[in-house]
């Protein structure tokens, strides 16, 4: 007397176990590393150097920017927000789709985001502020709303050409 049983690997019974979700969670857990390097004064230096490099492409002689422009402060803040929105694109895809999963990654985000803040607070050229957090946050609810839409308009042309 044979039996038809249904054998389910473990790959298939939880989603998190499959090859493409483990790249995305390597993909993040690296993201969220290259943030706490973004603390450090080390990368400080770097960005402070690049964006004088820049700076002097666009802007010869006195006409420099200098770090306290308003360029300045936009180039450091817009850096934050779109370190924030990749890792909340990185979230997206590695978080499994569930009714918490928007609320999940915002939590996240603010997590990394204060972690990397606090981060700053060991380094002695670097000041962390709340400010950040907040516009962390910021970058992170603009990476979800993008991949809200993206996913809405995938569902829309699904129902066109079904």
């Amino acid at each position: 007397m044979s039996e038809n049983r249904i054998t389910i690997t473990p790959q298939e019974s939880h989603p998190a176990l499959n090859p493409q979700s483990r790249v995305w969670s390597l993909a993040t857990i690296a993201w969220i590393g290259v943030i706490f390097f973004s603390s450090t004064s080390t990368a400080g230096r770097w960005s402070e150097q690049l964006y004088d490099a820049i700076s002097r492409l666009f802007y010869t002689g006195s006409n420099t920017l200098g770090s306290d422009s308003l360029l300045h402060l936009l180039a450091d803040k817009g850096f934050h927000v779109g370190l924030f929105l990749i890792l909340a694109v990185f979230l997206w895809k590695t978080i499994p789709d569930a009714r918490w999963k928007v609320t999940a990654i915002l939590l996240l985000g603010l997590l990394v985001g204060s972690c990397s803040e606090l981060l700053q607070a060991l380094f002695p050229d670097r000041d962390p502020a709340l400010r950040d957090v907040l516009i962390n946050l910021g970058g992170t609810t603009g990476g979800v709303t993008l991949c809200l839409g993206v996913r809405r308009r995938s569902q829309r042309n699904r129902n066109r050409s079904a």
